[in-house]
């Protein structure tokens, strides 16, 4: 029986079971990984993935698809790979010659937070004609904002 999913889990679920029934076999791994995020042992999202049997060799070749939507669907097919095999097509997907498949593999790269990503990035940046010497890269995530109010009671 599956385990109970909160909100966002839940409708990345339901989207990953929709877009397996429609064929997009890229579109639903990601579904799927997203929601094995969120709880790790989730059985019916272990088996849809498992199903799906998304290689790396098989979403970096339609990384160079003439259809752009087929291109981004590709990429999230990346992102629902494990973690060795995701950072590999990752940096080869950084080198692709289609501007919407670069665009999402480095923002993946970046949200990996693996030091090995570092250097193929800013590689990139100075292929790109940027100087690594004046850009600085940071990445910071805000976990809440609390604010004191002070009362008075008249």
């Amino acid at each position: 029986m599956p385990l109970a999913l909160a909100g966002n889990a839940r409708d990345r679920f339901v989207a990953a079971l929709h877009a397996q029934q429609q064929g997009d076999r890229f579109t639903a791994a990601y579904h799927y990984r997203t929601v094995l995020d969120a709880e790790p042992r989730h059985p019916a999202a272990l088996r849809g993935l498992a199903k799906l049997n998304v290689t790396a060799r098989e979403a970096l070749k339609f990384t160079h698809h003439k259809d752009p939507k087929q291109r981004a669907r590709a990429v999230k097919g990346i992102l629902s790979l494990a973690d060795d095999s995701r950072l590999r097509a990752l940096l080869i997907a950084l080198r692709n010659t289609h501007y919407d498949v670069r665009v999402p593999a480095i923002e993946a790269l970046g949200a990996t937070y693996d030091k090995r990503a570092v250097k193929p990035l800013l590689r990139r940046l100075m292929m790109a004609g940027g100087n690594p010497q004046s850009v600085y890269i940071a990445q910071t995530r805000q976990i809440a904002y609390v604010q004191d109010y002070d009362v008075e009671i008249a």
